[in-house]
């Protein structure tokens, strides 16, 4: 019967921690801003995370669906914060946010859309006299 109970127990606390950690995940949220801007413009991403997290916990910059890293920083153990990154080029992109210097990533940021910044000239008058 001891080792019944004992087995149950450590069946609990099994349960207890994946449940722990599954909602731990969640504490952590990204949001970029705004959702379209041009290339060369800055987009702000905003963080949350639960208190005590390492400085060594990262946000890195990647285009949708991508492995390349084209900016990133640390959030130096704050619970929140935001930041600003310089956007790169065409494409949607999105801030990941990793854990403690690692390759864990337990949030992903809603899409940022970069296109090519348009420019128009007008002159005004069409002629002039030179002098």
């Amino acid at each position: 019967m001891q080792s019944r109970i004992e087995k149950l127990i450590t069946v609990i606390c099994i349960l207890a921690a994946l449940a722990s950690a599954s909602s731990a995940q969640a504490q952590w949220t990204l949001n970029a801003s705004p959702s379209s801007t041009s290339s060369g413009n800055t987009a702000t991403v905003t963080w949350s995370a639960p208190s005590g997290s390492p400085t060594t916990d990262w946000i890195g910059l990647y285009k949708v669906g991508g492995a390349a890293l084209y900016n990133w920083i640390y959030t130096n153990g704050t619970n929140s914060g935001n930041a600003a990154f310089t956007m790169p080029e065409n494409g949607s992109f999105e801030f990941r946010y990793y854990l403690n210097g690692g390759n864990t990533q337990v949030a992903a940021s809603n899409t940022v859309a970069v296109s090519s910044a348009s420019f128009t000239v007008d002159v005004s008058p069409e002629s002039a006299v030179h002098g």
